[in-house]
């Protein structure tokens, strides 16, 4: 593939991609969403950001904490707020 880092993209990511980068030895950028409170688009997370936001990261940081694949952990990406 020529690479040795992945960044997902705005959701959480399949447990088999995670396992799989843990196996290969990749590092891994987990990104949790790309819209805060301001729209980008007309049906975008933030419809739902205040509601949720925390219980969404909280369910990414403690589903991967433990795999050595994930070294960062990203809250958006181009978010305007």
């Amino acid at each position: 593939m020529g690479c040795n880092a992945i960044r997902t993209s705005h959701n959480m990511p399949a447990p088999e991609l995670i396992r799989a980068c843990d196996e290969l030895g990749m590092v891994v950028m987990a990104e949790s969403f790309d819209e805060w409170k301001s729209a980008k688009v007309q049906n975008g997370y933030h419809k739902v950001f205040d509601e949720w936001a925390e219980k969404d990261l909280v369910n990414l940081v403690r589903h991967f904490r433990n795999n050595p694949s994930v070294v960062m952990w990203c809250i958006g990406n181009e978010v305007p707020d």
